[in-house]
């Protein structure tokens, strides 16, 4: 009854303020339609008697014509007192205008006052009548609200543990749920071992059809091997894609080897290290023991370049979806400048903790923790499921950067993921471990091996239908050669034979 009351006082209002508002708009529409009418017929007038008219007639008041016959006078029009007085008619009737439209202005304002004012005392009226007529209820309510807490209490006073009587048959039916519910549990628990050894019959299950698939796969690719590697087209082509693709992992590695170094050398200058670049590493003439290796310094040294080489690493990625359409060649070479950031970071922190070299020096000194700690440990295995499933993804990168239709056949694929990714990976290796020998240190060794880690799951899923699509709108069937980019790592891996394998001081 009070909620209702107040939703119908609350209508009211809305109600009245709309009348207002109404009213308001009526005066206001009314006002600005006698303002029109004004300016219309000054317009009128304004327009019939201009104001050089008006100069003009007034003018002729003082002219006295020659003739002054009755003829020549009713030629030239009214005389000039009736001029003047139409005139002044004229002034008159505006003034008398104006005061009355300012009349009515000061009408409707007092009005709107005095209608504004009867608003509100009706509505302060009518709200005191309210509070008057729902006085009673309400106190009515109060005071069967406090006699219901006072009863509430007083039990509670009495009687603060409060048992519900339940008759013989409720009890009997709530017996029975509950042994229905520890049946259902035991069924569920005793069933458990039955469910995981399903579950884990079932992975196994599924694992083995996948690899029988795999190895069917691979027998059928094998077995037209010879018929694809016998015509002309698919030999000359692939034999293009490994050139192109071995120079191209070369290049890529000088680029990020060396940044990753040269990065390192440079924050080593900020703390007065000196340092010399090798070929193969980086050679600190200062003793071990010297007070300028600080926690800090070792901690940024160590941790730069594989860092630096990890954001270098993303921002190749950005820039290749950008450009993966135009030029494949730039593609492959992106592709394997981001394949060796990766294993910079990820791949070296293994290699350092194999070694107890570079980066793992970073992790023991911002955690203090000794040889094959938990953080180690962690870092390694987190490090090692990264290159797996940065490999997985790379298969995508590689077919997107294929330039030849015939290679994105999927009878093909295998060849094209060997020429593409295997062999110059191998091929590469091999020619770094020999521009470095006899001087090759393990932890270079190592960082070379692990790369592998992203090779082999290639090959996982280079025929999987999320990428049996990619490269069905390709037009070309030929594979160009990267004349540039031969000689260009030519030229690159003849001064680090020469000059950077003896050693540049950076002091």
């Amino acid at each position: 009854m009070d909620r209702s009351e107040k939703i119908r006082d609350k209508e009211h209002k809305k109600r009245l303020k709309k009348q207002r508002k109404e009213y308001v708009r009526k005066e206001k529409e009314s006002i600005k339609r006698q303002k029109t009418e004004l300016h219309r017929k000054q317009k009128r007038r304004s327009s019939r008697f201009g104001i050089r008219r008006k100069i003009k007639s007034f003018l002729e008041l003082f002219k006295t014509s020659k003739k002054s016959d009755k003829s020549a006078r009713r030629r030239y029009g009214p005389s000039w007192r009736r001029r003047i007085e139409f005139f002044l008619d004229q002034r008159r009737n505006r003034k008398k205008v104006k005061r009355e439209m300012a009349r009515k202005r000061k009408e409707s304002k007092k009005l709107r006052v005095k209608y504004l004012i009867q608003e509100k005392k009706s509505i302060k009226g009518e709200r005191r009548y309210k509070q008057e007529k729902l006085a009673p209820m309400r106190r009515r309510i109060r005071s069967e609200r406090y006699n219901y807490y006072k009863t509430r209490f007083i039990k509670f006073i009495r009687q603060p543990i409060k048992i519900k009587k339940r008759s013989r048959e409720e009890q009997i039916l709530r017996k029975h749920i509950k042994q229905d519910i520890r049946d259902q549990r035991r069924k569920t628990l005793l069933g458990i071992p039955s469910l995981i050894a399903g579950g884990i019959r079932e992975a196994y299950r599924r694992r083995k059809n996948r690899l029988d698939y795999s190895t069917r796969e691979f027998k059928k690719s094998m077995a037209v091997f010879g018929g694809v590697w016998n015509k002309q087209d698919y030999r000359i082509d692939l034999t293009k894609t490994f050139i192109n693709s071995t120079v191209l992992y070369l290049l890529g590695f000088s680029l990020m080897y060396y940044f990753s170094q040269l990065v390192t050398i440079f924050t080593a200058s900020f703390f007065d290290i000196p340092a010399e670049l090798f070929s193969y590493r980086i050679f600190w003439p200062l003793y071990t023991y010297s007070t300028l290796y600080s926690r800090q310094a070792l901690i940024l040294i160590f941790g730069s370049g594989p860092i630096a080489a990890l954001i270098l690493s993303v921002l190749i990625y950005r820039i290749f979806l950008l450009v993966r359409v135009y030029v494949k060649n730039v593609n492959v070479l992106l592709i394997w400048i981001m394949f060796h950031g990766l294993n910079m970071f990820f791949g070296a922190y293994i290699a350092g903790v194999v070694t107890r070299t570079g980066f793992v020096y970073t992790t023991e000194w911002i955690f203090l923790s000794n040889i094959f700690d938990t953080e180690e440990i962690l870092f390694v295995i987190t490090s090692v499921v990264v290159l797996l499933l940065a490999g997985v993804y790379s298969t995508r990168l590689h077919l997107m950067a294929v330039t030849s239709r015939n290679l994105i056949e999927p009878r093909v694929r295998l060849y094209f993921v060997l020429f593409q990714v295997f062999f110059p990976a191998l091929i590469g290796g091999l020619f770094l471990f020999a521009i470095n020998f006899p001087k090759n240190p393990p932890e270079l060794i190592i960082l070379y091996a692990v790369s592998f880690l992203m090779i082999f799951p290639v090959f996982a899923n280079y025929n999987s239908p999320s990428n049996i699509l990619i490269g069905k709108h390709l037009k070309a069937n030929k594979v160009k050669l990267g004349w540039i980019y031969l000689l260009l790592t030519v030229i690159i891996f003849a001064v680090i034979r020469l000059i950077i394998y003896k050693g540049i001081s950076f002091s």
